[in-house]
C-alpha cells in the first residue's frame, strides 16, 4: 500500500517536474503547520471563554493589560 502511494508520487513528480516537487513538499509543509497550530490552539484553550492564551498572560505580565485584556 504505502509502496503503491510513492511510486504514483514519484510518477506524478515525474510528469510534473521541479514545479509539482516544489508543491508537493510546500502542501507537507503547510500540513504540518495546520496540526502544530491546532495542537498550540488546543492546548492553550483558544475559544474557550474563561482561560487566558500565553501571548496575553506575557503582556499582562509585561504591565500591558489593555493589550492583554482587550475584547472587541
Amino acid at each position: 500500500m504505502i509502496g503503491t502511494a510513492a511510486e504514483r508520487l514519484s510518477g506524478l513528480v515525474d510528469l510534473g517536474g521541479p514545479v509539482v516537487a516544489i508543491l508537493l513538499a510546500l502542501s507537507v509543509l503547510a500540513l504540518a503547520v495546520v496540526l502544530w497550530k491546532a495542537a498550540v490552539f488546543e492546548l492553550e484553550a483558544v475559544g474557550r471563554g474563561g482561560t487566558r492564551g500565553f501571548l496575553a498572560r506575557v503582556l499582562g505580565q509585561a504591565g500591558l493589560p489593555v493589550l492583554a485584556g482587550a475584547r472587541p
